[in-house]
């Protein structure tokens, strides 16, 4: 399946990121990845929290196809605040003090990946 040119579409929006109109992007966005398409991922978590929030900008209205990426990332944002990182405040920021994947540890200090 080609990519449709999103530049070129009445409704293009840079800021979307999956477009309304092309195919492709409602493939990827309908996917149980979606967030294996999404160019820059520091940019949607973003925008998935103005989103909820309501803080979004007239000129990045937000596609029809889009919405659901949103929201989960949203309900991701929401359980990560309940452990304690701030609502927004993308994981990539902090990565450098994150534990490294498989070596996360309980307050005992046991292993439990």
């Amino acid at each position: 399946m080609a990519h449709d040119y999103h530049q070129g579409a009445a409704n293009y929006n840079p800021y979307q990121l999956f477009h309304d109109g092309c195919a492709e992007c409602k493939l990827n966005a309908e996917s149980m990845y979606p967030f294996s398409k999404i160019k820059d991922m520091r940019q949607a978590w973003h925008r998935a929290c103005r989103f909820e929030q309501g803080r979004l900008e007239p000129e990045e209205a937000v596609s029809n196809v889009e919405v659901r990426v949103l929201r989960i990332l949203w309900s991701l944002m929401v359980r990560l605040e309940r452990e304690g990182l701030s609502l927004g405040l993308y994981p990539g920021d902090i990565s450098g003090v994150m534990y490294p994947i498989g070596r996360a540890h309980t307050p005992g200090n046991k292993r439990i990946i």
